[in-house]
């Protein structure tokens, strides 16, 4: 009987510890609000991953778009600015990455309406370890520029 017990025990011990593996929480997630006549916005948010193990962002998608590409922006040795698509961003363990302006985020594309600020924007990220995360993201107005001097 305290052999059963004993491994009860233990397998629910793995099982608390697989849970702590990968630990991903979205916090300070907003998007742009949209000039008229426009059809794509950027998302931007912080991926905290206070987990033992990496993990990756495989995908987003919103209910607000017809498709969603995780983008960084860089700028080469002439100042020229490039925006290239990711196909996944790596959140190491213990640490965060940050999709800002001018770096990386989330263009949002072929909106399905114009976004106010103030508007709530579903998002679904899926992760390889945590799997689907559902988060709210606040539309920030254009000449709203505390939300983005919080965020960098």
């Amino acid at each position: 009987m305290g052999k059963i017990i004993l491994a009860i025990m233990l397998s629910l011990g793995s099982l608390s510890f697989s849970y702590a593996e990968a630990q991903i929480e979205i916090k300070n997630s907003w998007v742009r609000e949209t000039p008229p006549g426009t059809s794509i916005t950027a998302l931007y948010m912080n991926i905290e991953n206070s987990g033992g193990e990496d993990d990756t962002l495989r995908s987003v998608s919103s209910n607000i778009s017809k498709s969603a590409e995780i983008h960084n922006t860089s700028v080469d040795q002439h100042g020229v600015a490039k925006m290239e698509m990711l196909e996944s961003v790596l959140v190491p363990a213990r640490e965060s990455v940050h999709f800002e302006p001018g770096g990386m985020h989330i263009m949002l594309i072929d909106l399905r309406e114009p976004l106010k600020s103030g508007d709530k924007v579903g998002i679904e990220l899926v992760f390889d370890r945590a799997g689907q995360l559902k988060v709210q993201a606040e539309v920030v107005g254009i000449g709203d520029k505390s939300q983005e001097q919080h965020h960098h």
